[in-house]
């Protein structure tokens, strides 16, 4: 397990290898959470890479004086280290993401390099992309809830019928708040492999919500 460290500005970078079995090669872990007290640090982080589990955590303690780690611990609880199938990813995405507003469930699913296809024709890559997406709906609908009506999975493809429903209190899609309740429904697909989403889209009619929204700030 090889560590490299920095620590300017508490700003902490790891790279670990951890083999999927034998005559395998390590595979790199990305942090997505960092806690730090005293000479002790943990950290949770995703597996980047097929065929390893999803999350890690870890337990480092550091040298005083060399400001570095000197001892290391990997935990895989086994609840942790189950690799989703894509049913069961597709529902937590929508669980945890759209219902309970937990963004960490983006890198911890969303595989570094996934290309998103958004309604509109936005194409977002990888997490963080995403994740302003979901920013600026949760920053226009701030209690939006997407539910999940069905969901059919074959091989590495899922796609999720949902209804979404919340309440036009902010301006993050340029618009004044109406305080209006909205409710549209959607279409998302998504390609999964090893419990990572690699690809996806969704298909939604984004320009009739608009509409709707612009309509109530019109003067009558």
């Amino acid at each position: 397990m090889n560590h490299h460290f920095s620590t300017a500005r508490t700003n902490v970078t790891a790279k670990f290898g951890i083999r999927t079995g034998r005559g395998k090669r390590a595979r790199p872990l990305k942090i997505v959470s960092f806690l730090a007290g005293g000479s002790l640090a943990f950290t949770r982080s995703v597996a980047v890479g097929a065929g390893v589990p999803g999350v890690v955590l870890s337990s480092l303690q550091f040298d005083k004086g060399l400001g570095v780690p000197c001892v290391g611990t990997r935990f895989l609880p086994s609840a942790m280290s189950k690799i989703l199938s894509p049913h069961e990813v597709a529902l937590e995405w929508f669980q945890r993401l759209w219902i309970k507003h937990d963004g960490s469930v983006i890198p911890e699913l969303m595989a570094p390099g996934c290309r998103g296809e958004l309604e509109g024709g936005h194409i977002t890559h990888g997490p963080e992309e995403f994740g302003s997406f979901h920013q600026v709906m949760l920053g226009t609908l701030p209690d939006i809830r997407v539910e999940v009506v069905e969901i059919v999975a074959e091989g590495t493809q899922v796609y999720t019928r949902w209804v979404a429903r919340g309440t036009h209190k902010g301006a993050a899609m340029g618009l004044v708040p109406t305080e209006e309740e909205v409710m549209f429904r959607g279409i998302t697909w998504m390609t999964v492999i090893d419990g990572m989403i690699t690809a996806g889209g969704d298909c939604w009619n984004q320009g009739a919500l608009m509409a709707q929204l612009q309509a109530k700030t019109l003067p009558a």
